[in-house]
């Protein structure tokens, strides 16, 4: 029959005590949230995106695990991701916007004139040591 021994065993087996071959009915594991605590997981959640999961289920006092309360959000469409790291920047408040391409000539030859050349000077200088880490990596990345 290509079948494992044991296998067509308890099939008879079966057979003999309900006189079906199909499985028999398994008992549901109660679940471990009911509606309401549900319901308050998912608005809680809809609210503050930004919290994490742990926190919300600790400050709810849900009495389930991390991965019942992400397959209840999942069930539902709400997925899970790492937030991206992005860096921070401070906008600066005495801003000039240029109105004309004369405007913005002068303020970059004026950037221009105030740059240090120190810092040139060390990037020509390791000009050679760029080249052989670039071989080195075979055209692929390196650490500059």
């Amino acid at each position: 029959m290509g079948c494992d021994p044991i296998t067509i065993r308890r099939i008879i087996d079966r057979y003999k005590k309900t006189e079906k071959t199909e499985n028999l009915l398994r008992s549901e594991h109660p679940l471990a949230l009911n509606n309401n605590e549900t319901n308050t997981l998912i608005n809680k959640i809809t609210q503050d995106r930004c919290e994490p999961l742990h926190e919300v289920i600790n400050t709810l006092g849900l009495n389930c695990n991390l991965t019942t309360a992400k397959r209840v959000l999942y069930d539902i469409g709400i997925y899970f991701h790492v937030a991206a790291k992005k860096t921070f920047y401070i906008k600066k408040s005495c801003k000039v916007f240029l109105r004309t391409v004369g405007e913005l000539k002068v303020a970059l030859s004026e950037k221009w004139k105030n740059l240090d050349y120190f810092i040139f000077e060390e990037i020509v200088a390791l000009i050679p040591q760029r080249i052989n880490a670039i071989l080195e990596a075979r055209g692929g990345s390196t650490h500059y």
